[in-house]
């Protein structure tokens, strides 16, 4: 729900069986280009592009059931870009084999300001129920909100009523003017309540550095996929 009001236009599917979900969305949605979340490691499908997010602490991780890997760390050597969370390293080991991926660069991720503006300074409630929680109420208290209380949740962490009322209580025993949480948990939470203080989504506004370039490799990328299987059909 979050991803289709964040792109009005195109479809969201959500199945099980990723091709079935993609035959539909082709045969009845007339969908052109097939946008995968998680799909680096999902084999049944064949991708024309993979971009790949790694974390610093990727470079270090050890695969499963060790460690949080997937896959081992080489095999980003397969992947047609890497986007690294905050950070650009070299890397030698990709760069210098025939495999090396297109395109290098960075992903900033920054807090967006929230509609209708909730005052700096002002005394919040942070809740999340994301991956990494405490990178966002890192960011609330560096971009100026005083973050009175922090309730985390599991990601993807179904909310329901007895979650509320603890959300309630924190926020009046805090004399938060506010509860603040991300724009995954806000949809969420969206419906339930009542609220006793506004319950304010902060959006988090993602950018690829550099930006100029990506657009463009990307679209080379896409347009070269479709040229591509324009050229099987009729060949």
């Amino acid at each position: 729900l979050m991803l289709a009001r964040a792109v009005p236009g195109a479809a969201v599917l959500v199945c099980e069986h990723r091709a079935l979900a993609g035959t539909l969305a082709e045969t009845v949605l007339g969908c052109t280009v097939h946008v995968l979340d998680d799909g680096f490691q999902h084999h049944q499908l064949r991708r024309d592009v993979d971009i790949v997010l790694v974390a610093p602490e990727d470079f270090t991780a050890r695969v499963m059931p060790f460690g949080r890997l997937r896959e081992p760390i080489d095999s980003l050597r397969d992947a047609d870009a890497i986007l690294m969370d905050g950070f650009i390293a070299p890397l030698p080991l990709w760069r210098s084999g025939p495999l090396a991926p297109a395109f290098v660069g960075a992903l900033v991720r920054r807090l967006g300001v929230p509609s209708p503006t909730l005052a700096l300074a002002s005394r919040v409630l942070a809740v999340a129920g994301i991956a990494s929680p405490l990178r966002f109420f890192d960011a609330l208290a560096a971009g100026g909100w005083l973050v009175v209380e922090t309730m985390s949740f599991k990601d993807h962490h179904p909310f329901n009523a007895a979650d509320v009322a603890r959300i309630v209580d924190a926020a009046g025993r805090t004399g938060a003017a506010a509860i603040v949480t991300t724009s995954k948990d806000a949809i969420r939470l969206e419906g339930l309540g009542p609220w006793p203080v506004p319950l304010v989504e902060i959006p988090l506004e993602v950018s690829v550095d550099p930006a100029e370039e990506f657009r463009a490799w990307l679209l080379e990328s896409v347009a070269s996929a479709r040229r591509g299987r324009g050229a099987a059909l009729h060949g």
